[in-house]
């Protein structure tokens, strides 16, 4: 190690010499130093592809911003990254994916009160929803936009520039407020966030178990069960902003759910909110 990053002057025989680390780290003959270097290239190629992504979204939501990224395309360092993360193409549609993804988080809990939402389009970076089933046209929707899809959405995909809905009544003159829809409706009181420190807090809300996961001033609610097998994440760790499985010792992005190897394995996710210092989570 040189203590510092010299220009690349030749990309493709620095992609070369890459390469060729990856391949010495892949035939070390130590196992445990080989899941090392790949589950350390795994979470930096993540962290990379989210920032780029943020970074394209951005451009594209800005004026002359698609001049900008046209020039980066045509770059030999940046256009070939850009391409190997998928993100030449239009960025609306990897935007799309994260919001879908984003979605079926919040889709369990709608469907235990009769309701359901469906994604129009995302364009100019703004997600356009509507409403379905109970939740349609009913005076309780607006907090379950609220306090489940739009939270969730803001979680996982900050590059939103926004969020519409539709079939959003106007909330009736007997309207009785957030406090007391979230205690109908299952939304449960977790205690003031300043007791979420960086970690994990096991806690049994309302019949269901619920791990706390705390990282980087976030606060996550999952439920609590192994998304391989089925079995507790009680006794999981934290590692930076990643959860390992007691179970398998997989790791999952606290951020998007997913597991760091198997794009099938994800985390399940619970609506929360912090409101006035209060965390509260929907376990209804």
């Amino acid at each position: 190690m040189t203590g510092r990053f010299p220009l690349i002057k030749d990309p493709v025989d620095f992609t070369e010499r890459l390469e060729a680390l990856f391949r010495q780290a892949e035939a070390h003959p130590d196992p445990a130093m080989r899941e090392l270097a790949l589950d350390l290239s795994e979470a930096v190629m993540h962290l990379h592809h989210e920032a780029l992504l943020r970074i394209v979204v951005l451009l594209r939501n800005l004026p002359g911003g698609a001049d900008v990224l046209e020039v980066l395309h045509g770059d030999q360092v940046v256009g070939p990254l850009l391409a190997e993360h998928g993100l030449l193409e239009d960025a609306s549609k990897a935007l799309e994916a994260q919001v879908v993804e984003a979605l079926e988080k919040v889709r369990p809990y709608m469907h235990g009160h009769g309701g359901d939402v469906e994604l129009l389009e995302v364009r100019d970076g703004v997600a356009r929803l509507r409403l379905q089933g109970a939740c349609h046209g009913c005076a309780s929707s607006t907090l379950t936009l609220k306090m489940g899809v739009e939270q969730i959405l803001k979680e996982a995909v900050p590059e939103l520039a926004g969020i519409e809905v539709e079939g959003l009544p106007q909330p009736p003159p007997e309207f009785i407020g957030v406090e007391s829809l979230m205690t109908s409706k299952g939304w449960k009181d977790a205690g003031p966030a300043e007791k979420f420190t960086f970690g994990t807090k096991h806690v049994v809300m309302n019949g269901t178990a619920v791990l706390f996961c705390t990282a980087f001033g976030k606060i996550y609610a999952l439920r609590d069960r192994c998304p391989s097998g089925g079995g507790s994440l009680k006794d999981g760790h934290l590692e930076a902003f990643m959860l390992v499985c007691p179970c398998h010792g997989e790791r999952y992005d606290l951020r998007s759910g997913r597991n760091m190897r198997n794009a099938n394995l994800s985390l399940d996710h619970l609506p929360i909110v912090v409101e006035q210092g209060q965390v509260r989570v929907a376990v209804g």
